[in-house]
């Protein structure tokens, strides 16, 4: 333990300016995220992006993951608007779904205008590609927006868990029935 909320590695007693810790995550994050985009189809979640910023900078917190990234990438989403980059926010998503968090904006939905999550999605997928196309030269031309590989990779595993039936206990002894349905431990 630190005894400070957000401090850096250098001095782990002291405090630091949180606007101090969310510019260098900031400034930090962008090249990440325009690294990411150089690979074809590439995502990286909200927790990884976190502890390379974090690792990279020296700064670090206490703070709930949720509580601070949003400020962090707020940030690179404005550099990205003045300085007519790509949407390179939409390469973060969430490790639970590989989709991005409810809070993802771009430059013509603003913020928490988007409430069907659908929609987010496939904004996003939109915008990903647009990364691709800026930063990685194996983009191909005839490439669609698309899913993460890891929200695809979520889903199947959801749709196959579905899709399995579940097993029948016997309500007496608690095995797993025959397919018969007929217990032979209680017969």
């Amino acid at each position: 333990m630190t005894g400070a909320g957000t401090w850096h590695e250098s001095q782990l007693s002291v405090k630091v300016d949180w606007g101090v810790a969310t510019r260098a995550w900031a400034e930090t994050a962008l090249p990440e995220l325009e690294q990411v985009a150089s690979s074809f189809g590439d995502s990286i979640t909200y927790t990884d992006l976190a502890e390379r910023i974090q690792r990279s900078t020296g700064y670090r917190t206490e703070m709930l993951l949720g509580n601070w990234i949003g400020q962090v990438l707020e940030v690179v989403l404005l550099r990205t608007l003045s300085e007519d980059l790509p949407p390179l926010t939409s390469l973060v998503v969430r490790k639970e779904t590989g989709g991005v968090g409810d809070g993802y904006y771009n430059r013509e939905q603003a913020p928490g205008t988007i409430s069907d999550r659908v929609l987010l999605q496939q904004i996003a997928a939109r915008d990903r590609l647009a990364c691709y196309r800026v930063y990685c030269p194996d983009t191909p031309t005839d490439a669609v927006p698309q899913m993460t590989l890891l929200s695809i990779q979520k889903n199947s595993k959801l749709a196959l868990r579905q899709d399995t039936p579940r097993e029948r206990v016997c309500p007496s002894c608690y095995l797993v029935l025959p397919l018969d349905g007929q217990c032979d431990s209680c017969d």
